[in-house]
């Protein structure tokens, strides 16, 4: 398995993290300290297309190389390899990504779908 580096959290102090899903997609907000302006911060990760997403607490997840506080993608992933098998006509329309990210303090978020997005960085809290 190939672990490529996609997008990291600037050097910080992880203040809050939000999940939202509905059947295909799923949104992580992250709010945030910037230890280098002094400010909060937040955004979003955004995945489009999920077919699947695990989470796992500190204490239980399998800690991945690299993706602490960093937004990966699994290349030639068992669950990617696994998954293809069961649905082949399904995994032939749209091609499929493992992605991972470690959240300190909150723990770790593996999802397979079709594509990311990453809004900007905003000065502030996350909204409710």
């Amino acid at each position: 398995m190939k672990i490529k580096e996609l997008w990291a959290l600037p050097p910080n102090c992880l203040y809050e993290v939000r999940l939202a899903h509905n059947p295909l997609k799923i949104k992580i907000s992250l709010e945030y300290y910037n230890e280098e302006d002094e400010e909060i911060y937040n955004n979003y990760i955004e995945f489009d297309g999920v077919i699947t997403y695990k989470y796992s607490s500190e204490k239980f997840s399998n800690y991945i190389i690299n993706s602490y506080d960093t937004l990966c993608i699994l290349e030639n992933s068992s669950l990617i390899k696994e998954l293809s098998e069961k649905s082949p006509e399904w995994f032939s329309i749209n091609e499929k990504y493992h992605f991972v990210i470690y959240l300190d303090s909150y723990g770790q978020y593996e999802i397979v779908a079709t594509s990311f997005e990453i809004s900007e960085s905003k000065r502030g809290h996350l909204s409710d």
